[in-house]
């Protein structure tokens, strides 16, 4: 049985993840939001929310928004995050 290795899970590839996450992912989170057209006081669960880009997004639009991630280095920006 082979073992998740989490020596390379860095703030470095952390900072490196969002960077590239916002281009595609984010943008495509963000266009989800909309269609779904969470309405205030709704909940969003955001799994595997990675440096928690979109789960602050749609906690500053006053929707509860907690995420969940496996890897250490991502979630700890996540936390860091306003409503994290």
């Amino acid at each position: 049985m082979s073992t998740v290795s989490l020596t390379l899970d860095t703030q470095e590839l952390a900072r490196h993840y969002e960077e590239v996450s916002a281009a595609h992912q984010f943008k495509a989170g963000q266009r989800l939001i909309a269609k779904l057209a969470v309405a205030p006081g709704e909940h969003v669960l955001d799994v595997g929310c990675g440096t928690g880009l979109l789960a602050e997004y749609v906690a500053r639009r006053g929707r509860e928004s907690p995420g969940a991630q496996s890897l250490r280095a991502p979630s700890a920006p996540c936390l860091a995050r306003p409503g994290g």
